[in-house]
């Protein structure tokens, strides 16, 4: 599971802060009516999920998860379009295998989303036991930086320095702590 902003690596960060507690955070915001579009690789999806829910719950801001809201599916459909098989090479690397559907919408809804927020949080994570590379995680990153929305990066896969990464980022962070943070003071101030 994610760590929230209550603790975490080296006790740097400690949601309340600086007089506002969590309740007072919330009550700030979710006036603002603050949407970010999340952009995620497949694998990873549960546990940003968990988190996702439990951030908004204690920001009032409105995550945009591709993979669970939206209008894109019905509900039997709700981004079930890929499944995750190993091939039979001896290093038993993981791939995708995409189940039928319609990219145009799928790919059309998506960058709307992006369009209609007011900024992005993407994350670039290592999945215990995945080699995946999250090609729709990157597009939705630079839709966003063309749509000069203000990306949050959140990247624990050691590519934090990319230069292709930084010049698509508004800011990049290496913990969910530091992500936590930066989507809280910037959202004080929108």
């Amino acid at each position: 599971m994610m760590k929230r902003c209550t603790g975490g690596i080296g006790e740097e960060y400690s949601c309340p802060r600086n007089g506002v507690g969590e309740e007072s955070i919330k009550a700030i915001i979710s006036p603002k009516k603050i949407r970010l579009y999340l952009s995620h690789p497949n694998e990873s999806r549960f546990e940003i999920r968990e988190w996702e829910l439990e951030f908004e719950k204690r920001t009032g801001i409105k995550i945009i998860n591709p993979f669970y809201d939206g209008d894109r599916f019905n509900e039997d459909e709700l981004r079930n379009e890929v499944e995750i098989t190993h091939d039979s090479s001896p290093n038993g690397k993981k791939y995708m295998r995409f189940k039928p559907m319609n990219p145009r919408k799928l790919v059309e809804v998506d960058i709307r989303d992006v369009l209609m927020s007011d900024g992005s949080i993407t994350v670039l994570n290592e999945h215990p036991g995945s080699q995946e590379e999250s090609y729709g995680t990157i597009q939705e990153m630079v839709y966003g930086r063309l749509f000069q929305k203000k990306i949050f990066a959140l990247i624990t896969n050691g590519y934090e320095k990319h230069p292709w990464l930084v010049y698509h980022s508004s800011e990049i962070f290496t913990s969910i702590e530091g992500l936590e943070k930066g989507v809280i003071d910037w959202a004080l101030e929108f």
